[in-house]
C-alpha cells in the first residue's frame, strides 16, 4: 500500500481523531528544517517529507530511500544524537509503529 492508502485506512478507523496527516508534495518546509537541524550529515542526502503527527514535532520522512521519523527540535543548535529518529525498513513497518503509539497514547 502507499502512504496515502495507510492514512486513508486510518481515517476510516479512527476518524478525525486521528493525529497524522500526509503532507502535500509542494510543501517543502519539514525537509528544509530537518536539513537545517542536521547540518552537515543532511549533505548529498535525498530526502521527501510524508506525514505529519499534528500532536507533537514528529515527520515521516524518506531518507536516503529509508523511512524515518524524526523528531523536529526546531532548534540549529541541537547536542549530538538531536534530533532523534526512529528508523524503519520499509513503509508498512513505518504504519504499523504510527498505528501502534497512536492507539496506545490516544485510544
Amino acid at each position: 500500500m502507499t502512504a496515502e492508502e495507510w492514512f486513508s485506512v486510518f481515517a476510516e478507523r479512527y476518524g478525525d481523531d486521528f493525529n497524522w496527516e500526509i503532507i502535500p508534495f509542494s510543501k517543502h518546509s519539514f525537509v528544509d528544517e530537518l536539513k537545517k537541524e542536521l547540518g552537515d550529515k543532511a549533505h548529498n542526502t535525498s530526502i521527501c517529507s510524508i506525514a505529519k503527527c499534528y500532536s507533537k514535532d514528529d515527520v515521516l520522512f524518506l531518507f536516503d530511500g529509508k523511512y524515518r521519523i524524526y523528531h523536529l527540535t526546531y532548534s540549529h543548535n541541537n547536542l549530538e544524537g538531536w534530533p532523534r529518529y526512529k528508523e524503519f525498513s520499509d513503509l508498512s513497518s513505518a504504519m504499523k509503529f504510527i498505528e501502534k503509539e497512536y492507539v496506545e497514547e490516544y485510544k
